[in-house]
């Protein structure tokens, strides 16, 4: 939310390190929903309530129309990976196309510090990619 917001923050600028940037189709529904509906309350519309207004609106207008230069990969290319994925990671719905994901896209995985968990992590690991907290 801090990257939609237009909010520098040096663990995201290293994360990043020029390399493209993705998110997952749950991700950016989870937060599209968050903007849409004022009456469900969670941790994504949490963090857009806790930002200051001009930071708010940017990360709603980021919401809205996603920025180009942020990727979505469709089901379709990570559905076949997310189901053999799924015949030895032991993960929840959004891990599992994190990892899927990445996985397709030879990438690393960055995670928010309040997302970090240890079966994503250990699953990243496993493919043999890298996993950071931003």
């Amino acid at each position: 939310m801090r990257l939609l917001a237009g909010i520098p923050t040096e663990r995201v600028d290293a994360a990043r390190a020029g390399a493209a940037l993705w998110t997952t189709g749950l991700w950016y529904y989870r937060a599209a929903r968050a903007v849409q509906s004022p009456t469900i309350t969670g941790s994504l519309s949490g963090e857009l309530s806790a930002l200051s207004a001009p930071h708010r609106c940017q990360a709603v207008r980021s919401i809205v129309r996603l920025p180009d230069d942020v990727g979505l990969l469709s089901l379709r290319e990570i559905v076949p990976v997310m189901s053999e994925l799924s015949l030895t990671q032991r993960l929840n719905l959004l891990s599992l196309e994190a990892l899927g994901a990445a996985v397709h896209l030879d990438a690393d995985v960055a995670v928010a510090q309040e997302n970090d968990g240890r079966l994503l992590r250990e699953a990243v690991s496993a493919a043999g990619l890298q996993y950071s907290t931003v």
